[in-house]
Parts: C-alpha cells; sequence; structure tokens
C-alpha cells in the first residue's frame, strides 16, 4: 500500500497551500488526529498503523521511499508557474472584482438615484393625472355652460325679437295716437285762441259795462247822499264832511274850482264832488222854478 507523506515534505502542494491561504481564512486548529479527507489524510504512519490493525492485518511495515527528483523538480516548476499564474490571475480577477465592485456601487447608488427620480416622476406623473383630470372635468362643466348659455342666448334672442316686434307696433300706435293727439291740440289751440278772442272781447264789453255800471252806481250813490243831506237840514253831517274836505283841499292847493264846473248831468269826481254837483244842479231848477 502506497499512501502520500506530510504535506510539509511534498513541496508542489504545500506551495499552493501557501498561496491560497493568502486570500482565505485558515479553519481553527485541533488536537484531534484527522485521516480525512484529501491526499494527505494517512501521512501520520500512527493513524496508518492503526487502521491497517483494525482492517485485520499483523506484521506491519512502513517505509518511506522517493521518486525521482527531476521529474519531481520539473513537475514542481510546472505546478509552480501554474501557480503564478493562478496568483496572476487571482490578482486580475480581484482588481476586476474591486473594479466591478465599484461599478457596482456607482450603478448601485445611480440605481437609487434613477429610482428616487422614477418615484419623484411617478409622484409628478400623477398630479398631472389629477391635473389632467380636473382639466377634463372643467372643460366638460365650461363645455355645459357654454351650451346652456347658448339655449339661454337664443331664448333672449327670440324674446329679444319678439319685444322688439312688439315694441315697434307700440311705437306706431304711439305716433298714430301722438300724430291724432297733435293734431287735437292744433284743434284745441285753435279753440283756445277762438275762445281767448272772444273772452278779450266779452271782458272788453263787460268792462264798458262794468264802468257805466260804476257810475250808474256813483251816481246813485250820490243822489241818495244829497237826498239825505236835504232830509236832514243845514245841521246835517253830510254837510260837514263836505265842508271839512273843501277845507282840506283848499289847504293842500289842490284847486279852486267849483263844484259847477266839475260836472253837470255827466260830472265825474269823488263821491264828494258828485254830491256838490247834484246840489248845484238842484239849486239851478229851484230857482228856475
Amino acid at each position: 500500500m502506497v499512501v502520500w507523506r506530510r504535506k510539509l515534505d511534498n513541496e508542489f502542494m504545500h506551495r499552493a497551500e501557501t498561496v491560497v491561504a493568502e486570500y482565505l481564512d485558515e479553519p481553527e486548529e485541533s488536537d484531534v488526529p484527522r485521516c480525512g479527507p484529501g491526499p494527505f489524510s494517512m501521512a501520520n504512519a500512527d493513524t496508518v498503523t492503526d487502521i491497517l490493525k483494525h482492517a485485520g492485518y499483523e506484521d506491519i511495515r512502513l517505509a518511506r521511499e522517493r521518486l525521482d527528483s527531476e521529474a519531481a523538480s520539473r513537475e514542481l516548476a510546472e505546478e509552480r508557474g501554474q501557480v503564478e499564474k493562478l496568483a496572476q490571475r487571482v490578482a486580475q480577477l480581484e482588481r476586476q472584482l474591486a473594479g466591478q465592485v465599484a461599478e457596482a456601487e456607482i450603478l448601485s447608488r445611480r440605481l437609487a438615484d434613477l429610482e428616487m427620480r422614477l418615484a419623484e416622476q411617478s409622484r409628478m406623473l400623477s398630479e398631472r393625472e389629477h391635473e389632467r383630470e380636473q382639466l377634463r372635468r372643467d372643460v366638460e362643466a365650461a363645455r355645459k355652460i357654454e351650451t346652456d348659455l347658448r339655449q339661454e342666448l337664443t331664448t333672449t334672442d327670440r324674446r329679444h325679437g319678439e319685444a322688439i316686434e312688439t315694441l315697434k307696433t307700440e311705437k306706431s300706435l304711439i305716433e298714430t295716437q301722438l300724430d291724432r293727439a297733435r293734431e287735437d291740440r292744433a284743434k284745441l289751440q285753435r279753440e283756445v285762441g277762438a275762445m281767448k278772442r272772444e273772452a278779450e272781447a266779452t271782458w272788453a264789453a263787460e268792462r264798458v259795462e262794468n264802468a257805466l255800471l260804476r257810475e250808474r252806481i256813483n251816481d246813485v250813490a250820490a243822489e241818495v247822499v244829497r237826498l239825505t243831506s236835504v232830509l236832514e237840514g243845514s245841521g246835517s253831517a253830510i254837510e260837514a264832511i263836505l265842508a271839512e274836505e273843501s277845507v282840506r283841499l283848499h289847504g293842500n292847493g289842490a284847486g279852486k274850482s267849483q263844484p259847477a264846473s266839475v260836472g253837470g248831468e255827466d260830472g265825474k269826481g269823488s263821491l264828494a264832488d258828485r254830491i256838490r254837483a247834484l246840489q248845484a244842479r238842484a239849486s239851478r231848477v229851484a230857482s228856475t222854478t
């Protein structure tokens, strides 16, 4: 039976372990002897002897042998070259991994930024959708209002047209009535003018008649006063009044006319003058008889 010796005695395998150990964590050490797994699981002579004894073997002897060193050196050199290539590849992969990690971090940050922008755009889109819906409802309401206003405007135009026609008819009727009223007014003005002229003529005649009537009344009053004075005699109060009136007139220098010069039958003047004229006429009639 042939088994591998210790790992330290095999430079090819031990070198690979030392290279890999630089990048991997070593497991915790334990004092418990292990026999596997791996090519060096039976490197301990005591472990192999114990396994063989349990398997039923007797007279167990172990011997150490070495293969040709040159072939082993070539293989070792080849393995070392492969290990170095692997190390270079591992370093290159590590650099690529670091670059990819950095790129992944950049991409992660960019992704987070994009997610934030996406969330913001989603929010803005939602607001725009809400605004668009609100605008749509506003447009529908505006269209409904426009339709109602158009209907109301049509109704108003129809009513306005009817009102205009009614006003035109009323205007024509009023104009006709106005023409008639103007004709009636002209007629009334003519009649009023005629009535004024008739009234002025009547008033003139009445003034003349009134003047004559007043003269006649004055004459009657003077006659009554004269008769009263005659009946009362020389002590009549009428004589005293006439004397006072005569004195007042002479004192003011108003005139020196005699009662006879004022009138006769048709004499005009105050009541005193009329009375004096009547007295004078009565004296002339008495002297004549």
